[in-house]
């Protein structure tokens, strides 16, 4: 008599390799969203002591200007990030139902309710930062134009 088997079907070792690859591929969206928001973050902040800095108020507006297309495009990588990461939750929430893993962690992230996600919040931040600035560059440039300095 044989005893039976208790090692994983090949479908389910795949499943669970498909899941263990997709948390790692997860780690490091999450991982290289985190590092463009610090990037961003610091980058603003070191153009605005720069301008705080600078004397004269042409090089002012445009050490603004500068901050607010920073801004742009942290919103623009964090856009195609959050496909990314969409990608990786499907197909994490599959691998979790053929796995028998329910509910599961990826299930929760790959739903789509009401609640305010980090990239929701992300993108307003990106996308107000890059308006405030945007604005304060324009008033700045038009105190320049009619001869009004700004220190």
């Amino acid at each position: 008599m044989a005893l039976p088997s208790i090692s994983p079907q090949p479908s389910e070792a795949l499943d669970t390799t498909t899941l263990s690859t997709t948390i790692e591929l997860l780690k490091t969206f999450i991982d290289w969203r985190h590092k463009v928001m610090i990037r961003v973050v610091l980058g603003v902040s070191g153009l605005l002591i720069a301008t705080y800095q600078v004397h004269g108020t042409w090089l002012k507006a445009i050490g603004l200007a500068i901050a607010s297309l920073l801004c742009l495009t942290g919103f623009f990588l964090d856009k195609v990030n959050h496909v990314l990461l969409r990608a990786c939750y499907a197909t994490g929430e599959s691998a979790e139902q053929r796995i028998g893993m329910l509910p599961g962690v990826f299930k929760t992230l790959n739903s789509t309710g009401r609640r305010p996600t980090v990239t929701d919040v992300l993108r307003v931040a990106y996308l107000g930062s890059s308006a405030l600035l945007a604005a304060g560059a324009i008033v700045v440039a038009a105190l320049a134009a009619h001869g009004v300095t700004v220190d």
